[in-house]
Order: structure tokens, then sequence, then C-alpha cells
């Protein structure tokens, strides 16, 4: 929920300003195609999103460095641990997939839209910092 509500209120925002952006510079004349605009303003808000949820990755592993420099790097390392073993993940069914829920740690193109990186990756990131 939290990401859809980052990425909406993103969007939302790049959105307004884009529009505001465009009328004071007298581009919206220029287009006189408001679909162009509004197409614009979605390639441009789903962009601006990846940048924030980038950015949101990339403070997670900043954090972690900063609890291992703090705690020491293998309480770190636990406390991560620990944390995924609290979540008690297990391999959905294979029907779920049809309802697009899969449970499993996105791949490829979807690991853009992560807000937080996953839990392994930022435990193999400390153990590889050591």
């Amino acid at each position: 929920m939290k990401r859809v509500m980052l990425f909406l209120t993103t969007n939302l925002a790049i959105i307004v300003v884009l529009s505001i952006t465009l009328r004071l510079l007298g581009v919206e004349r220029i287009l006189d195609a408001r679909i162009t605009t509004i197409i614009a303003e979605l390639v441009i808000g789903i962009l601006a999103s990846l940048i924030v949820f980038w950015f949101s990755r990339r403070r997670e592993f900043r954090a972690d460095a900063g609890g291992a420099r703090l705690a020491g790097r293998e309480r770190m390392i636990g406390a991560l641990d620990r944390l995924r073993a609290s979540y008690g993940w297990e391999p959905l069914p294979d029907q779920m997939a049809a309802f697009g829920i899969s449970g499993a740690t996105r791949r490829g193109m979807m690991r853009l839209f992560m807000t937080d990186p996953p839990i392994e990756e930022r435990i193999e990131r400390l153990r590889r910092a050591g």
C-alpha cells in the first residue's frame, strides 16, 4: 500500500508541476493537443517515480551501513536475518500467479518499482562490505 500511495502522489505532483510549467512556457498552445500533454505528463510522472524509488532503495542501503557502523556489522546482519525470519516468507502456490500475486522477489524491470531492496540483497551487501 505504501508503494502505491508513493507512486500515485509522486505522479500527481509531477502532473501538476508539468501542467503549470507547460502553461507558463506557452508550450500547451504549440502542442494544442491535450492528449499529447497528458501522455507527456504520464511518462514524466513514471520516470520521476522511478527516480524516487531508486533514492528510496539507496537510502535503505545507507541506513544499513550506518547501523553496521554504530552497532557492528555482524549485529546488523543478525538483525536483518531476524527480520527476514519474522516475515516467514514461503513460496505461494502456482494458482496465485493467475491473479498476478507471486510473493517472489521481483526480477528484471519490476525491480525498478521496488521502494525497498530485498533483505537478502541488504545482507549480502553488508557481508561484502566487511
